[in-house]
């Protein structure tokens, strides 16, 4: 469909418009662009005499860098030699080779220079006897010390007493903090050339036509280390400007006000059109495709894209009816298939004016229950506890809630709800428009994430209290031995003192080698690499001769051992000896250690038999500290111990109890405790073994004492 247009063939065309405006910039860019070439050619005298200061300038930067850097290079050596980490830790002899040394650094490359070597303190330990450093400078050297991250390099003073401040800092290798500092200072004056054009004289460098260079800060990192010169005043000799360059001057300006005036008028026809394009097109934007109709034209182009732009408008307003209604179709199917639900909840009527069919599976009732609250209300399903949870606040525009329901079969679901407040043009609150998703599985995984996360804390905490007690255990017979041995190499010893010195090291290499043998119980146990080899055992004499073992350190403590065998369990056995003895010994030595004063009772019985196969328990009974019952849960547990309190009071590296669990477990047995904190303990354990008939001398011989490790 084409609309008739107010066509003027006597109207230009934009290409003319756009061509005239063209002409004049080019006719201004030429005169321009030849006067600033005649400026160039009557300025090229102060430029070429720019360029000789430039030169000068950079040959006298140079050389203070370069002087500055050699400077600093050789006291960096100097800060890290070996000769100044010895004076920190013995200052007592810095006359000696110190100060001599510090001396000798008094002038580099001909430049003086005032040194001073400083403690962490900022306290002088030795200089080069030169001095000058005031309170200031060694108050700026106390504050670098308290905070390395400072910038270690300053100016201070100004004109010809103006100074360079550079501290090296030196590090303690192991915290990594300052344990003292190497100044120096050297006044800037110094370091330039006397005879070259520029100088310092006051606060600068200063060249023949009295510019002036001012000194910057030095880079933070030092690397390169270098000092930065900037111009205080113009770059260039001045510029004398006779009358041909005021004329063009004046020329110039009104060449430019002429192309501004012209360029507006040209704009303004330019984009008068344009701009009535932009507001009926704005207005197609606020209120759609329908009736509105472009009347553009004061040029045949517009005029033409008027036509074009009414024609648009009419198969965009057909285009638009019907991607509405297949948009409306493909969002219902959308919500409908969902894998959660959405709703429609209305604020006046308390009500769902709509809600998707997955909300059937969600909570296994249809959506048809829960419209007009013609069934149930949906806040009927979620559970009592959690429906003050579902709240929307009056200011809140977006609300996320988890909560859980009832679902129809019974069984109890999380739901995550995401919604948002609807209101109208008052700003009155009229719907809360959400959805809804099943996250019961997410919630489920989220339990057995945190239960997982609290058992290997629990583990790694363990873990780490039972290195931090073996290292200390390891470290106490170590020293024994360690320093014994040192002892016996001393000439002229005594033989008693000598079987004294040796007797420790050997009950120390013991006591070590127990801790280690615990060690490798728990690590074949673990690796599953730990086997019961049975022999022919004899319950009562295993038990006498733990007994043996411990007689010394119970008669140490006033306490009595005693043992009462059934008489079920007085014969032989098949089963692993050694084990069994390491288990006893395991649990009578914890016994010996945890309590001061009674008596420590053995007991040994038959549980339970058949024609092959016999249960014995052992039972160990104190009079000791005790155990909280809060703590009894842990008690076997590898890498755990009750108190590491006691630990470091009585010693053990908490493996014993482990070690006896899981050989009693080999043995197809167990292992449990009954303690009161104060009272006493009742440790018992049961093993299988087979019966077995021999002689007393066989039964002698498979009895024979082992030295084992306890707590």
């Amino acid at each position: 469909m084409t609309y008739p247009s107010k066509t003027s063939s006597q109207a230009p065309s934009l290409s003319q418009r756009i061509q005239r405006f063209s002409q004049i910039t080019l006719v201004m860019f030429i005169f321009v662009l030849g006067g600033g070439s005649w400026l160039l050619v009557h300025n090229e005298q102060s430029l070429a005499h720019r360029q000789r200061l430039d030169h000068e300038w950079k040959l006298q930067a140079n050389r203070v860098t370069t002087l500055i850097t050699t400077i600093h290079g050789e006291l960096k050596k100097t800060a890290h030699s070996s000769l100044i980490s010895t004076a920190l830790v013995d200052s007592a002899g810095k006359d000696a080779y110190l100060t001599p040394y510090l001396q000798g650094l008094s002038r580099i490359e001909g430049v003086p220079l005032s040194l001073i070597f400083a403690d962490f303190e900022g306290k002088e330990i030795a200089s080069n006897g030169a001095g000058g450093f005031t309170n200031g400078h060694i108050a700026w050297l106390r504050q670098l010390l308290e905070n390395p991250s400072l910038t270690p390099v300053a100016i201070m003073g100004t004109g010809a007493s103006a100074e360079l401040i550079v501290a090296e800092l030196i590090y303690y290798s192991r915290t990594k903090t300052p344990e003292g500092a190497l100044m120096y200072k050297v006044k800037i004056s110094n370091l330039g050339d006397p005879n070259a054009p520029l100088h310092w004289k006051d606060d600068g460098f200063v060249p023949e036509e009295g510019m002036v260079w001012h000194p910057l800060a030095l880079p933070a990192d030092l690397q390169p280390l270098g000092l930065s010169l900037a111009l205080k005043e113009a770059a260039a000799a001045p510029i004398q400007l006779d009358s041909l360059s005021y004329l063009y001057l004046f020329t110039t300006l009104m060449a430019v006000a002429i192309a501004v005036w012209v360029s507006r008028r040209i704009a303004e026809n330019l984009t008068g059109d344009l701009q009535r394009l932009s507001d009926f097109a704005g207005e197609v934007v606020l209120t759609g495709p329908g009736s509105q109709r472009a009347n553009l034209g004061e040029t045949r182009e517009t005029t033409k894209l008027a036509e074009a732009i009414n024609e648009m408008l009419d198969r965009l307003g057909h285009q638009h009816r019907s991607l509405q209604e297949e948009s409306e179709t493909k969002f219902r199917n959308l919500l409908e298939n969902m894998p959660g639900a959405a709703y429609r909840w209305h604020l006046g009527k308390k009500s769902m004016d709509y809600m998707s069919r997955g909300v059937e599976e969600l909570t296994g009732y249809p959506a048809a229950d829960f419209l007009e609250n013609k069934s149930r209300s949906y806040s009927d399903i979620i559970e009592q506890e959690d429906r003050n949870i579902r709240t929307a606040g009056k200011n809140t525009l977006t609300h996320v809630w988890e909560y859980r329901i009832r679902h129809f079969n019974g069984e109890q679901r999380w739901i995550w709800e995401r919604n948002r407040t609807c209101h109208d043009d008052d700003g009155k609150q009229l719907y809360l428009e959400g959805v809804l998703f099943d996250i019961t599985e997410r919630k489920h995984a989220e339990e057995a994430l945190i239960k997982a996360i609290r058992i290997t804390e629990s583990a790694n905490l363990a873990k780490s209290q039972f290195l931090a007690t073996m290292s200390h255990e390891l470290r106490t017979p170590m020293n024994g031995i360690v320093g014994m041995a040192e002892l016996l190499t001393l000439p002229e010893l005594e033989n008693d003192i000598r079987k004294t010195y040796a007797k420790i090291v050997f009950d120390s290499s013991k006591n070590l080698l127990g801790l280690l043998n615990d060690i490798l119980d728990i690590s074949r146990i673990e690796a599953g690499k730990l086997t019961i080899i049975e022999s022919p055992l004899y319950p009562e004499k295993i038990i006498q001769e733990v007994f043996a073992f411990f007689n010394a350190a119970a008669k140490n403590k006033n306490l009595k051992l005693e043992s009462v065998c059934e008489t079920s369990c007085s014969q032989s056995y098949l089963g692993d000896s050694l084990r069994l003895r390491q288990m006893l010994s395991n649990l009578i030595g914890n016994a010996v250690k945890f309590t001061e004063h009674g008596t420590i009772l053995v007991q040994a019985k038959e549980v339970s038999s058949d024609a092959d196969h016999v249960v014995l328990e052992f039972v160990v009974t104190d009079s000791g500290i005790g155990i909280a019952k809060k703590n009894q849960e842990f008690l076997f547990n590898n890498f755990s111990q009750v108190d590491s309190s006691d630990t470091r009071r009585y010693g053990g590296s908490g493996l014993g109890l482990a070690i006896t669990k899981n050989l009693a477990e080999l043995m197809g047995g167990s292992i449990g405790v009954e303690s009161d904190l104060g009272k006493g303990s009742r440790f018992w354990f049961r093993i299988q073994l087979r019966r077995l008939e021999i002689s007393k001398s066989d039964r002698d011989q498979s009895s024979r004492p082992v030295t084992t490790a306890s707590d």
